[in-house]
């Protein structure tokens, strides 16, 4: 708290109604309202705790049913490659057994 000597001047002088004193306290909560309060912010809580489970519930759902369908959709693919890579080789065995021509070569004066 400043004294008398250390103001200088009179704007560092506060009034009562500046720094917001009042004479009678503020009027504290009653016990009921407090309680009423806090009854309401746990149930509040624990509502938020329900749907936080059931969201939980259902992304659990939703990733054994995307599992399930990776597992399906990696069965069609190996498939799939074991199809391609079967006519792949007949392809591969075609090309070997058929005539092949012998090319003309020419070489090429530059």
């Amino acid at each position: 708290m400043k004294t008398i000597q250390s103001i200088k001047s009179s704007s560092q002088l506060k009034s009562a109604a500046f720094s917001k004193q009042r004479s009678i306290p503020v009027a504290q909560r009653s016990a009921q309202t407090e309680l009423y309060m806090l009854r309401k912010e746990k149930q509040r809580y624990l509502k938020e705790i329900e749907s936080i489970k059931k969201r939980y519930d259902h992304i659990k759902e939703r990733l054994g049913l995307i599992d399930e369908e990776m597992l399906e959709l990696s069965e069609i693919w190996r498939g799939e490659v074991d199809v391609i890579e079967k006519e792949a080789s007949e392809t591969m065995l075609d090309l070997d057994t058929k005539d092949k021509r012998k090319w003309k070569k020419r070489k090429l004066k530059y």
